[in-house]
């Protein structure tokens, strides 16, 4: 990670109860890119992951980003499970 972006670095299960955790910590950027690492990650549900993408839109409707790092194991299978699943048809 880069000088200009405001890092977001989380551990543990990212589920409903971190969700709204992790929303407001990504909205703690100001105008710099966010970027969250997921190293520390070792469980992600469908909340966790709803917190990130609330996130993501909030950032991108005042002209900004988020971009996630380091996603491994079950948390990285979910994520790329969501990215096949949004794949155009071939």
């Amino acid at each position: 990670m880069a000088d200009g972006e405001f890092q977001v670095f989380i551990s543990g299960e990212l589920d409903i109860a971190m969700s709204s955790i992790v929303f407001e910590a990504c909205m703690q950027g100001g105008r710099l890119p966010v970027v969250v690492d997921l190293a520390n990650i070792t469980f992600m549900d469908s909340s966790g992951l709803s917190g990130l993408r609330r996130a993501r839109l909030a950032l991108e409707n005042r002209g900004n980003s988020l971009t996630l790092h380091n996603a491994k194991g079950q948390p990285a299978w979910l994520l790329r499970l969501l990215v096949k699943v949004n794949e155009p048809a071939a």
